[in-house]
């Protein structure tokens, strides 16, 4: 991660913290925006890494360790690479623990 990636983040962790503290309302991601977001997050990705990554996210639950760690760094790096409103769907989405 970019030192500029990195304060993205740490900038989007503060907000989330922020609003918790102040008891805001969790503002809702349609389903439907982050199937969007996650399907224009495969669309980034070589043609083989996006059907892994596809496959891995759709078997979370059972899916090994390893499975689950890259899908989970693979959601993570690349969402500060998406363009808006897609990365605001799935930030929200993973602050909210709504995927």
């Amino acid at each position: 991660m970019s030192a500029a990636e990195a304060k993205t983040w740490f900038t989007t962790s503060q907000s989330a913290i922020d609003a918790q503290l102040r008891n805001l309302p969790i503002i809702s991601v349609a389903k439907e925006d982050v199937q969007l977001a996650i399907l224009k997050l495969a669309a980034s990705l070589p043609d083989y890494r996006s059907k892994i990554f596809l496959s891995n996210l759709e078997n979370i639950r059972t899916a090994n360790d390893e499975n689950r760690c890259a899908t989970v760094r693979t959601v993570f790096s690349q969402t500060l690479l998406l363009p808006e409103p897609y990365q605001g769907y799935l930030a929200r989405s993973l602050f909210s623990l709504k995927i």
